[in-house]
């Protein structure tokens, strides 16, 4: 199953759910996984605040504003990312309620 993961930098990755604890999930880039679901690596740990559930066009912008380097439309778009509820509410259809979505804060120094 497909999730994006927010990197160091805010960079999306697309990657592959490999397990989960109770603190991270584990995730895997695809080409370590094999057919069968197996992945090569064991995956790396992601805080479950740092994981998304896939959407094909939001990590298309996601992509496109990291890689402007367009800070400011990176954030806006990652506070329109659903996080990934985990692989036991794969079944259920609901999005999480909108006080769950991370959100995140910045201190440049600037008072507001």
């Amino acid at each position: 199953m497909h999730v994006i993961a927010m990197a160091y930098g805010d960079e999306p990755l697309d990657r592959v759910l490999v397990g989960e604890n109770a603190r991270v999930f584990y995730v895997a880039n695809p080409s370590t996984v094999s057919s069968t679901g197996q992945c090569t690596s064991g995956g790396v740990g992601f805080p479950k605040a740092y994981v998304f559930e896939f959407d094909s066009a939001l990590f298309d912008s996601l992509e496109q504003a990291w890689a402007s380097a367009d800070r400011q439309g990176l954030a806006d778009l990652w506070r329109e990312a659903t996080p990934f509820p985990g692989p036991d509410s794969l079944t259920s259809s609901r999005k999480p309620p909108a006080s769950l979505k991370r959100t995140r804060t910045r201190s440049a120094g600037k008072s507001g």
